[in-house]
């Protein structure tokens, strides 16, 4: 508890702010007095320990050194030259491998293809690892920066000498054999320039890098327009590749007759059959009441539904229902003239009272 009232203290007391001196204020004089001294011990520590260059270890109870920070350009040099690992416990030793691949990435920044890469060098991206655990930083760099790398600082190491950044990169692919290191992929080997000159750029190999417009980074383009067609074009190759879902009628029946067809035939072939016979059903099949249909009952009766099939009503339709043979040959769409032909030579109604079935 007491350490906790210390830090909070001594917080009141680095601020030094309006509202925090009203606080202060408040204290009891003891906490006042404990917090100021504390303060003050601190800037002095602070100030001893920048003079020296070292810092105090309470669990050694001594003074040890300060390690310096290791920005990404001494890493990669680190990495890239396993004879400066050294490098670490030499200050000079460890500024000048600095100061040179500063020195190349610079004199090079008008040759590659995003000026503004040599700025964005000491990038950082946080990945979990698989097997679980915390986050952890590594250094990423773009495009422009692994051709500084690759072309002036790495010409002829070997491939276990590249950093692990340079090595998973996608757009440098690994040659047959170690030794001759990695190479450059063709995406890498162009440049865009702010305007076109007569300046030849080569590689250490010897090879023209070409001068672009403009290039895909990242699977985009700079330009908005050429970007959006791009991605559209691409939205459609997918879509074509894909097999097509809707199915037409004509390949889902495959031939079949439609199944309204084959109910309208078997709704007719049945009512020429009940015709034809000498039984109750036969008689109000036609049969049309001189009294109104309640209100709520179906609009349509069977006669109806007949009558629209055939295109004939009564005394016509009585007609041809008896007549077995054009009734048995009828279809809306082609039989109309056979079946008025039929219609001129009626049959007696014992003729049709027959036990054969359509």
């Amino acid at each position: 508890m007491k350490s906790l009232r210390l830090r909070k203290t001594l917080k009141l007391f680095h601020d030094g702010t309006e509202s925090t001196q009203q606080d202060m204020g408040t204290l009891p004089k003891k906490k006042y007095d404990l917090g100021k001294r504390c303060f003050q011990f601190k800037k002095q520590y602070d100030e001893e320990a920048a003079a020296i260059g070292k810092r105090w270890d309470p669990k050694r109870k001594d003074w040890v050194q300060q390690k310096p920070k290791v920005g990404y350009l001494a890493r990669t040099v680190r990495e890239a030259y396993p004879s400066l690992a050294r490098a670490a416990n030499d200050d000079k030793e460890f500024q000048a491998a600095k100061q040179v691949v500063w020195r190349a990435l610079q004199e090079y920044e008008k040759n590659i293809a995003d000026p503004n890469a040599v700025d964005e060098v000491p990038r950082k991206k946080q990945y979990r690892q698989p097997g679980g655990g915390r986050k952890q930083a590594v250094p990423e760099v773009r495009q422009a920066v692994f051709q500084c790398i690759q072309l002036l600082l790495l010409p002829s190491t070997s491939t276990e000498a590249y950093p692990k950044c340079i090595r998973k990169y996608p757009g440098i692919t690994r040659k047959s054999t170690l030794r001759q290191g990695l190479d450059l992929g063709s995406s890498l080997r162009s440049c865009m320039m702010p305007s076109k000159t007569g300046t030849v750029l080569k590689a250490r190999d010897g090879t023209v890098i070409e001068q672009v417009s403009d290039f895909k980074y990242l699977g985009s383009f700079s330009n908005t327009a050429y970007d959006v067609s791009h991605r559209i074009g691409l939205a459609w190759g997918a879509s074509h590749s894909l097999r097509k879902s809707h199915t037409t009628n004509t390949e889902l029946y495959n031939g079949l007759p439609r199944i309204t067809r084959v109910i309208r035939d078997r709704r007719l072939a049945l009512a020429g059959h009940v015709m034809r016979h000498d039984e109750m059903a036969g008689r109000v099949l036609l049969w049309r009441p001189d009294d109104k249909r309640r209100r709520g009952r179906p609009s349509l009766t069977l006669k109806r539904v007949i009558e629209e099939d055939v295109g004939l009503q009564d005394g016509d339709l009585l007609s041809a229902m008896r007549d077995r043979a054009a009734w048995r040959n009828f279809s809306v769409t082609g039989r109309m003239t056979e079946l008025k032909l039929n219609l001129d030579r009626p049959r007696p109604l014992e003729a049709c009272h027959t036990g054969n079935r359509l």
